[in-house]
């Protein structure tokens, strides 16, 4: 899925010519998907994925990082074979089926 912005200054999907979404993630999105991706099919810590991108584990960055995995879980909600599971506390999984 591919964002682009709409008149409003919200972001709106888009598709290719192929009718493929596209999407065009924020440079903390594309570091804590690519903390999941690492690790596909296994937990990553919450607190391995706050140290890796904000280099503290508080409060704010955990509830920073559930925002920005929540807007991750939106995206990749078009996709049945990817999913973002959320193991409450301990942190998340980067499911790949097939």
């Amino acid at each position: 899925m591919y964002l682009t912005p709409a008149v409003n200054g919200q972001f709106v999907p888009a598709k290719d010519g192929l009718g493929h979404w596209l999407f065009q993630l924020t440079l903390k999105e594309i570091n804590i998907l690519g903390s999941l991706w690492n690790s596909i099919n296994n937990l990553v810590t919450r607190e391995k994925i706050m140290i890796n991108i904000w280099r503290e584990s508080d409060s704010y960055t955990g509830r920073s990082l559930d925002v920005f995995i929540s807007k991750l879980r939106g995206y990749l909600k078009e996709d049945p074979q990817i999913r973002i599971i959320i193991i409450p506390i301990m942190g998340y999984i980067l499911e790949i089926k097939g």
